[in-house]
């Protein structure tokens, strides 16, 4: 399934593999955006489940956005899906989301307002735990929650991005990149 159309401020790249039963939430949370100028890059990764089937129905009940669905036949891991997503990205921005994530329906009018009103080309968000079912589990990982929050604080503390990460990795996952297409090329 491919549509495209002439401009799209913002890409969203969504990997896939074997995530049938999250993939509808993820893209519903594309879909749910409030920033309307977006595509949304949809690789699947030779997915052994239902996950194919899913996106497509999926995308087919908006037929009016910007699709670019593929399927590889043999399953290449998740960093040469990306990798494709990003080589195929048309958007000012691009923003990451795996299959088994969803955003709130304001992150992506946030972060470009962010992004051009403080001329930032990278920008990495918080990020929630959710259970299988997407409801909030922190209470089940006091002690991931402690370190990321240690994270925080030691960002908060010290204003220094490199210091924290080589801490621990505080991006957690690239559900939570948002940067220009210009880092690609630089």
């Amino acid at each position: 399934m491919k549509r495209r159309h002439a401009y799209s401020k913002v890409s969203v790249v969504l990997p896939v593999y074997n995530h049938a039963r999250w993939v509808k939430q993820a893209i519903d949370s594309v879909l749910a955006q409030s920033f309307p100028a977006f595509e949304c890059i949809i690789i699947d990764d030779a997915s052994q489940d239902a996950s194919w089937e899913v996106i497509q129905s999926t995308c087919q009940t908006a037929p009016e956005m910007r699709w670019h669905c593929l399927r590889h036949d043999a399953n290449l891991g998740a960093p040469a899906s990306i990798n494709q997503g990003l080589q195929l990205a048309q958007g000012d921005y691009i923003a990451i989301l795996n299959s088994d994530d969803v955003w709130d329906a304001e992150r992506l009018q946030r972060l470009v307002t962010l992004a051009e009103t403080q001329g930032l080309d990278f920008i990495s968000t918080d990020v929630a735990v959710l259970d299988a079912d997407s409801h909030p589990k922190e209470q089940d990982e006091p002690h991931w929650v402690a370190w990321f929050e240690g994270l925080k604080q030691d960002y908060a503390d010290q204003q220094d991005f490199w210091a924290t990460l080589l801490r621990g990795n505080c991006l957690i996952t690239t559900s939570n990149f948002f940067f220009t297409g210009a880092c690609m090329s630089g």
